[in-house]
């Protein structure tokens, strides 16, 4: 579809190389020949695309975006870069929305809505909009929000992009925080020692790498750990990263943002060997100096080739349909409809069987939590008599207080031990569900993918389906006082033995009462986890169908709209496909011309 790239660049760009305000100048003209031609881009999400694009490349802002699981500490760490608790942090996944940080004279938020409108807020209100909490599933449809703030490391156009974490209950934070990666210039990629690099990262991680070429490895909440459990951490990511990307210069830093943060803020300055922000900020600023303007021109250029591709697609699809009849046209694409509407016949029938599947399993899990609750009945009456006997020094009500709280802690022990013992367990019994799905409508979408190519001669490949969805984990432990013992002012005043005697019938039928509501509880969290994680899951396979879709019939359409408007096969989009290929060659000898100039410097030549 596009010629192979030249081994050498064209004249006028191997001699701007060097400098890269001219070679500037050069990705802008492209940009400008693009633009002249409205024929090219239809979209109006790929106009917007290429409008922000041009705009963030004028200005020469270098997006260093911060990434990877929710509660690794990412926003934190941007606070420590400012210097100042600009964003909001919390205890729980809270950030859901792009948040960009770049210079600006006085602070300042401007919030950007999903339907290109823009407002200006006050800071204090920028956790309305950006938080999980202040915007749950982003309900105020807002695209993106700007924070203008006087730090002197943004001076220069460089811009912190705070942006959702991957992995937590909160579906669209990954699935925005996967769609910004194709924006970032640079990444810092932070983890942290709770769990360092789960599979969840580890997939992200190979995402990030097929659009960013710096990424920066950073070790959150140091602080939190020993010397000897941060080696043995910092070893082990070490290792999975380099089995994710190659690399042959792989370096992990080592940071505490929180106490960065405070460090920026003692009056003495800060200290390096308590936080490690100085060295990692260090290295930044000196990679900025050498290599900014050159990576921000080819991430640009990387992101315009592959809007460049998406419509040549677009075009060759068109091209091809234009040859053909009218007739013939829709034959073939009624065809490739016919696969479409069997693969939506199967999720709809897969929601029932899943659904019916999904039911069997909780059916399971409730005998398994009732037996549960029924064995733990009598020792757990056992305990709590012997505690209740074995403390009567306190007062009556500071007894009652000791009991409750002794009681609570118990349910809470054992719960969690059932809990962490099954958690596993249901998340392989789920992925066994949805793996056998996926494999059907991966080989239906394959089927799909061999028909468009031989009824109009042209590969393309969708992009992969989930094989799997792990089922997370957001139990709750909520537990009452146990205020239900009807334990009023009369049951008080009973004399000593009486109270004790009545105090002990109590607490026994507390203690089956409460282990079996707190074991209710806990199934009907787990039948919403899985309730969610089912339609999740169909949604997740109905929207990566619908994106192939898109991709191969909304060309067709249109090749059918110019077939019945009288459009003449010289009509088809040549001169514009010309215009992308020409500005593709273009884009791609720059990259070319660079990557051996990189080679060649490497090797000191």
């Amino acid at each position: 579809m596009t010629p192979e790239t030249k081994s050498f660049p064209p004249d006028h760009v191997r001699m701007t190389l060097t400098h890269p305000a001219s070679l500037q100048e050069v990705v802008v003209k492209i940009m400008d020949r693009l633009d002249a031609n409205p024929d090219i881009f239809q979209s109006p999400e790929t106009i917007q695309e290429l409008e922000s694009l041009r705009h963030k490349f004028l200005e020469s802002r270098f997006y260093l975006v911060f990434l990877g699981q929710f509660k690794r500490g990412k926003t934190s760490l941007l606070n420590a870069f400012v210097g100042t608790s600009l964003l909001p942090t919390g205890v729980l996944p809270l950030t859901s929305i792009v948040t960009i940080v770049r210079y600006g004279a006085t602070p300042k938020v401007h919030v950007k809505f999903l339907d290109n409108s823009t407002c200006e807020i006050g800071m204090g209100d920028l956790p309305l909009y950006v938080t999980e909490k202040g915007n749950a599933k982003n309900k105020k449809q807002v695209a993106e929000v700007e924070v203008l703030y006087p730090a002197d490391l943004l001076r220069d156009g460089l811009c912190l992009v705070d942006t959702p974490g991957i992995g937590s209950i909160f579906e669209h934070n990954t699935r925005i925080a996967y769609d910004f990666v194709p924006r970032s210039d640079a990444a810092i990629f932070v983890f942290s020692p709770e769990s360092p690099l789960s599979q969840s990262e580890l997939d992200f991680l190979r995402h990030l790498r097929a659009y960013v070429d710096k990424i920066f490895f950073v070790f959150n909440k140091v602080d939190q750990v020993s010397a000897g459990e941060r080696e043995e951490i910092m070893e082990f990511a070490g290792g999975a990263i380099r089995e994710q990307i190659a690399t042959s210069d792989l370096r992990l830093f080592a940071v505490s943002a929180r106490q960065g943060l405070a460090d920026s803020r003692a009056p003495e300055g800060p200290s390096p060997e308590a936080s490690g922000l100085p060295d990692l900020m260090a290295t930044l600023s000196s990679f900025l100096a050498s290599h900014g303007k050159e990576l921000l021109v080819r991430a640009t250029c990387a992101s315009l080739r592959r809007i460049i591709r998406s419509q040549l697609l677009a075009f060759e699809l068109e091209r091809r349909a234009l040859t053909l009849s009218t007739s013939a046209i829709e034959e073939k694409i009624g065809r490739i409809r016919n696969a479409w509407e069997a693969l939506d016949r199967r999720h709809h029938e897969a929601q029932y069987i899943l659904r019916g599947e999904v039911r069997t399993l909780e059916s399971r899990l409730e005998k398994e939590l009732n037996e549960f609750a029924q064995a733990e009945e009598l020792r757990l009456s056992k305990v709590m008599i012997q505690a209740h006997r074995q403390n009567r020094q306190r007062s009556r009500k500071g007894h009652v207080k000791m009991l409750e709280e002794e009681l609570a802690g118990r349910i809470v022990m054992v719960s969690e031990d059932w809990k962490a013992k099954e958690e596993k367990r249901i998340g392989e019994e789920f992925q066994r569900l949805t793996s056998r799905f996926s494999s059907e409508a991966a080989e239906t979408i394959r089927q799909i993918q061999q028909a468009a190519t031989e009824e109009f001669g042209f590969a393309w490949t969708a992009s992969p389906l989930p094989d799997h969805l792990k089922v997370e984990s957001r139990f709750g432990l909520r537990l009452e006082r146990l205020t239900t013992w009807g334990l009023g002012q009369f049951p008080l005043l009973l004399p000593g033995t009486l109270f004790f005697r009545y105090l002990e019938g109590r607490l026994h039928d507390a203690c089956i009462d409460e282990l079996h509501r707190h074991a209710g509880r806990l199934m009907a969290d787990l039948r919403e986890r899985l309730s969610d994680s089912v339609s999740r899951y169909l949604r997740a396979l109905d929207q990566h169908a619908e994106q192939a879709r898109k991709s191969v019939l909304s060309a067709l359409d249109r090749a059918v709209a110019a077939k019945k408007a009288g459009t003449p096969e010289s009509g088809s989009p040549s001169s514009a496909t010309a215009v992308c290929e020409e500005a593709d060659r273009e884009l791609a000898a720059i990259q070319s011309a660079w990557d051996a100039c990189a080679l060649q410097a490497s090797r000191g030549d």
